[in-house]
């Protein structure tokens, strides 16, 4: 079994060299810089992509003197067109925690009736950049864990998926109050036995969701995909290979149409790993296998062109090339334990 650091230590691992290796990667911004959760810093990173320096960090909590940062699990952010980053405070830390989860809307400007916090001197370290937004999401204990953007008519949507509380809420961004609220529209979308742990809206509107079981900072759930319409809320269950403790992590939805899944397995067995690749439309995938690169966890992966690149908890990028056949070719290019080891030791310094 690893230990809270070393599964900690992984999943930053895997944000910071995707993001390092590709500067076309995820929560990214117009001048090139992009965000990392530090999951148990309760803290954000501000990457530039062009040098892999870590510029300015930001707190996700209202006060930093108090104990138990740990327990806040800072690990999944969305960024809007305006430049926000807006991470979640899961508090999913180390038990079945009981905390009040937010969200907090980092890095854009503040609007009438915000005041900026430097929250004890880790954000600002780039002026004026600072945490500027701060909302309690849910209801205590119901574990915020996915974050999806809409964009529509100059409004801010967040789409809210709750690990423990296995619903959906949206919200809206309303800039209009003095100061800015985060308000509900409609009711929750409420999920089954389904627990939210990753997810990605495509083109279409359609909100793809993984659901783990394997987690050992939250509830049990049953493992799997599932899809909804954004605009009609009927859950579609998607098939999906749960054999041998798969299950299923990190959800993209490829500028192609298709929707991607990474095999996040069980944290502690190496082995061959998969991703399910369903069609639009479709709820049956097709798998594609990393051969005779055998991995833990695959965690989080971004598409470069036609190509998947993704990383695994035990240090391996692997680039899945896309044939002529349509077929994928997995490569591991690079084991980056070296690497990335000075990558988040200068993340971790405070």
């Amino acid at each position: 079994m690893l230990s809270r650091k070393q599964i900690w230590l992984g999943f930053l691992l895997t944000i910071l060299v995707i993001i390092w290796l590709i500067p076309a990667g995820f929560a990214q911004t117009p001048d090139e810089y992009a965000y990392v959760p530090n999951a148990f810093e309760a803290s954000v990173s501000k990457v530039n992509l062009t040098t892999a320096q870590e510029i300015a960090r930001y707190s996700t909590v209202p006060d930093r003197t108090v104990g138990g940062l740990s327990e806040y699990r800072v690990s999944r952010l969305a960024v809007d067109s305006l430049g926000n980053a807006w991470a979640l405070n899961t508090m999913t830390g180390v038990s079945n925690a009981t905390g009040q989860g937010s969200v907090v809307r980092i890095n854009g400007s503040a609007v009438p009736g915000e005041t900026t916090s430097t929250s004890g001197g880790l954000a600002g370290i780039v002026t004026p950049d600072s945490r500027v937004s701060y909302f309690d999401i849910g209801n205590p204990g119901d574990a915020p864990r996915t974050i999806n953007i809409v964009e529509s008519g100059g409004n801010i949507y967040l789409w809210i998926g709750f690990y423990e509380g296995k619903y959906f809420q949206k919200y809206l961004y309303n800039t209009s109050n003095s100061p800015a609220t985060l308000d509900t529209v409609g009711d929750p979308i409420t999920v089954g036995s389904y627990t939210p742990y990753s997810a990605d809206i495509d083109a279409s509107g359609i909100m793809w969701v993984s659901s783990r079981n394997a987690n050992p900072y939250g509830a049990t759930g049953a493992p799997g995909v599932f899809k909804f319409d954004t605009n009609n809320p009927i859950i579609t269950p998607c098939t999906y290979d749960v054999s041998g403790q798969d299950n299923p992590y990190y959800v993209l939805a490829k500028s192609d149409g298709t929707v991607w899944v990474s095999d996040g397995g069980d944290w502690s067995t190496t082995n061959v790993r998969q991703f399910a690749v369903y069609s639009s439309g479709s709820t049956t995938p097709t798998y594609v296998s990393t051969g005779s690169i055998t991995c833990q966890a695959m965690r989080g992966f971004t598409e470069v062109g036609n190509d998947i690149w993704a990383t695994s908890i035990d240090g391996k990028v692997i680039k899945f090339t896309k044939e002529s056949d349509g077929s994928y070719t997995p490569t591991c290019k690079i084991n980056i334990e070296s690497v990335t080891k000075q990558l988040t030791e200068r993340s971790l310094k405070t």
